[in-house]
């Protein structure tokens, strides 16, 4: 921390206040967006310096320095609203600066609060605490009416441990909104930060505790209203149902332990932890004080976020040669907008709050993963750790380095790996989500498989459903083309190796939606005509997941304006099993109501796809090779493009080419069966091989390396527990049957007769064997 003290002294003496008095041109504009020196950032820090600076006699000028800060910004605030003007701008207590910096105003007034200067004078007046109450009620006034990004604020108003609050779920959904949560933490830690003999009611005929009538009344509302939507949301839908009273339906949508928004803004889920650190640090962590909904502080979403966070990193480090500055990094299996494809340093905060509670509550195995997470994740990796602390000014982060440094005695070692002891399949289960992170070991040569599929509604979520990808020996062979693309073609389905499917063009095409109806895409901003359905599973050697998308294709009905509609798609749907460690044989439906109209599988690679037929193949940078193998349709055409001009790629970003498949007559029904493989740099390709199960059985698939593995060809209905007999016959050599879309829990019997030089197989109901939780049914040839 001293050299960070030591750049902030600087700062301060030389910027801010040169010569002991404020510098006249500030070297903060007081937007509402970046600033390269925010006030209250090096408030933030000078006050939690005060308290913490081995140079006890130093304490006192560091309290100082953080007055002198924030009364600068309050006593421009304190003038009203103005456009234009200095900490006055409309929506400053509610932009981009709040969510980076908000928790800098609350912290500085609460660690200074009783501060006293070198002489032992309050270091804050009663004028001071009176000025920044003023502002503070009105900063959370503006925060409870928020419309940033899309009234990302409680509604109604003013409600509070209410089952209203909980009617409206696609509203309900903006509580997992990274703007959503930094105002949550804001009027968190806003309104606890002053004392009461300090908050004098503005209406003395008024209770104390009426809303708005002191500072302090907020508090109710952060966790009546706030907190009560994101515990609705973050917590298990069952467990959120039963602690609130209510009905379960829409609950729980971001409990999966992933970000809904990706892993760039993602990490505003940090905010939601800092609020509910800041409810437990100030006393107000037990039911009785904030309701059931405090039950998120100790919540399993926590060790659910972080195991996921922890299988979502690629298998070992890497470096850039041209990017030497950032040392090792750790890439991510990223998705939504995102600037770069390694893990962002705003987890710090997450895991360093998190930590910090665990320290405080004594849970020592996940507060290790985090101080692992912390120290090894982040560009430079643990060698660059002290560095990170210290370097915090050229893109203001105290808050990180405060939480860093809480977390880490400098004299203990840094903690092993945690992830060699963790399964090696993570599921992301929720209403309406799904994905999982699985991979060959732990390695860091491990093969490592995604796929993914949810729901589409609030900010920086894009058209991706049904997307996977292939990490081996330490390189991506295909992944989604990452990108924060501001003309939004990154963001339609093209980039994201799942189907683009052509759909009724609405009358009403909004800003954003322009490249949705040109390539097919799946609909964002809460147009969609509702969430996907999904399954998971694994087993012996093998993982598969299932998405129904099909109203993620369709728009809702406007009963109003009913050509304001795109509702062509009968349906759209991915099964895939991954054949650890080197294969993936994806089936995808698509129907449409109307002929004529492009279905399209895509899938990204890292070099130009060399294409011969129905096979194609791609060169990694290291020299691997991806295989892919075309088994349905049977008149599709294979054809490979360049990356477009995707307006801001993610840094780093290694895929270069989309390969399409495509058959050109455009039916209404059309099925893909494709096999992708991994190999080594001159290893043959494995040759696949259609499987089609008997007349009226209903069954595709593919056989591969000595495995078959078949998937039901219609999913518009569910199989019923009397369904007739599915039958296939494969080679003699076949060894393993991988069977999925048969009844869940359902009970078979197999039978396997040998007809030289094949194998006939027949499943029926019976009792012998049991699928599993998703339908599959996997078995060796006896």
């Amino acid at each position: 921390m001293l050299p960070a003290l030591r750049s902030a002294i600087a700062a301060y003496e030389g910027r801010f206040y040169p010569n002991g008095r404020p510098n006249p041109t500030w070297p903060d504009s007081g937007t509402n967006a970046y600033e390269q020196y925010p006030t209250e950032a090096y408030a933030e820090f000078f006050a939690f310096m005060s308290l913490i600076d081995a140079d006890v006699a130093a304490r006192p000028t560091h309290a100082v320095r953080a007055r002198n800060l924030l009364m600068v910004a309050i006593e421009e605030a304190s003038k009203g609203r103005a456009d234009g003007q200095p900490f006055r701008r409309p929506g400053f207590a509610t932009g981009d600066r709040s969510r980076w910096w908000g928790e800098g105003f609350p912290l500085t007034v609460d660690w200074i609060y009783d501060a006293t200067d070198s002489g032992g004078r309050p270091v804050l007046s009663a004028g001071d605490k009176a000025k920044i109450r003023q502002v503070f009620l009105r900063w959370i006034d503006d925060n409870l009416h928020a419309a940033t990004a899309g009234n990302e604020h409680p509604h109604p108003v003013g409600v509070m441990n209410d089952p209203a609050l909980l009617r409206d779920p696609l509203q309900l959904r903006w509580a997992a909104n990274n703007y959503y949560l930094g105002h949550l933490r804001n009027v968190t830690l806003m309104s606890l930060s002053m004392d009461d003999a300090d908050d004098p009611p503005l209406d003395p005929s008024a209770p104390a505790g009426k809303l708005g009538n002191t500072l302090r009344s907020y508090r109710a509302d952060a966790t009546g209203a706030w907190l009560y939507q994101a515990f609705a949301v973050f917590e298990a839908s069952e467990t959120a149902a039963k602690q609130l009273g209510v009905p379960s339906d829409g609950l729980g949508v971001a409990s999966g332990g992933l970000p809904v928004e990706g892993f760039l803004y993602g990490g505003g889920v940090a905010t939601l932890h800092q609020a509910l650190l800041g409810l437990y640090t100030a006393g107000y962590g037990t039911q009785a004080q904030s309701g059931p909904q405090i039950g998120l502080l100790r919540s399993g979403y926590w060790d659910r976020f972080t195991d996921g966070f922890l299988h979502s990193i690629a298998p070992g480090p890497v470096t850039y040669p041209s990017r030497s500055d950032l040392g090792p990094v750790y890439e991510m299996a990223n998705y939504g907008d995102t600037l770069q494809i390694w893990v962002e340093p705003r987890f710090a905060e997450l895991f360093g709050s998190l930590g910090v509670y665990d320290q405080l509550t004594g849970n020592t195995a996940r507060l290790q993963r985090s101080r692992w997470i912390v120290a090894n994740t982040i560009a430079g990796g643990a060698p660059e750790l002290y560095a990170r602390t210290s370097k915090i000014w050229g893109s203001p982060a105290p808050s990180r380095a405060i939480l860093s440094f809480m977390l880490f005695d400098p004299a203990a070692p840094l903690p092993a790996d945690p992830r060699p002891a963790m399964p090696t399949t993570f599921f992301e289960r929720a209403q309406g989500r799904g994905s999982l992170r699985a991979r060959s070991d732990w390695t860091p040569g491990a093969t490592w498989f995604t796929w993914r599929c949810g729901w589409v509604t609030i900010n920086h979520q894009i058209g991706d459903c049904n997307q996977i990808e292939l990490y081996r020996k330490g390189e991506w062979l295909t992944k989604e083309h990452t990108s924060y693309s501001n003309n939004l073609i990154g963001a339609t389905t093209d980039y994201h190796n799942t189907l683009s499917l052509q759909n009724d063009k609405p009358s009403n095409i909004r800003w954003y939606e322009k490249e949705i109806v040109a390539r097919g895409g799946q609909w964002r901003e809460g147009r969609a005509a509702g969430d996907p359905i999904t399954r998971m599973t694994r087993g012996a050697g093998y993982v598969f997941a299932e998405g129904i998308a099909t109203d993620l294709y369709n728009t809702r009905e406007n009963v109003w304006v009913p050509t304001d509609a795109a509702r062509d798609m009968v349906h759209a749907s991915r099964s895939v099993v991954w054949l650890q460690p080197d294969h993936v044989v994806v089936y995808d439906r698509a129907t449409s109501r109307t002929a004529g109209r492009f279905k399209r599988f895509n899938l990204m690679t890292t070099s130009a796809p060399r294409i011969a037929g129905r096979t194609a193949s791609a060169v990694t940078p290291r020299g691997q090779t991806l295989f892919i193998q075309s088994l349905l349709p049977r008149s599709a055409r294979m054809t490979a493009v360049p990356v477009e001009n995707v307006d801001k790629p993610a840094a780093m970003e290694p895929t270069t080419h989309r390969l399409v498949v495509e058959d050109q007559a455009a039916p209404t029904d059309v099925r893909f069966l494709h096999v992708l493989q991994g190999a080594d740099a001159g290893a043959a390709m494995d040759a696949a091989t259609r499987i089609d199960s008997a007349q009226g059985s209903g069954f595709d698939g593919a056989l591969v390396a000595g495995t078959v593995v078949l998937f039901r060809s219609d999913l518009r209905s569910e199989p019923r527990p009397s369904a007739g007999t599915l039958s296939y016959q494969v080679p003699r050599a076949t060894r393993r049957h991988v069977i999925t879309g048969l009844l869940p829990k359902g009970g078979y019997d197999v039978a396997v007769v040998s007809r030289e030089p094949e194998l006939a197989v027949r499943i029926t109901p019976g009792g012998r064997y049991t699928t599993d939780d998703s339908g599959v049914l996997s078995f060796d040839t006896p």
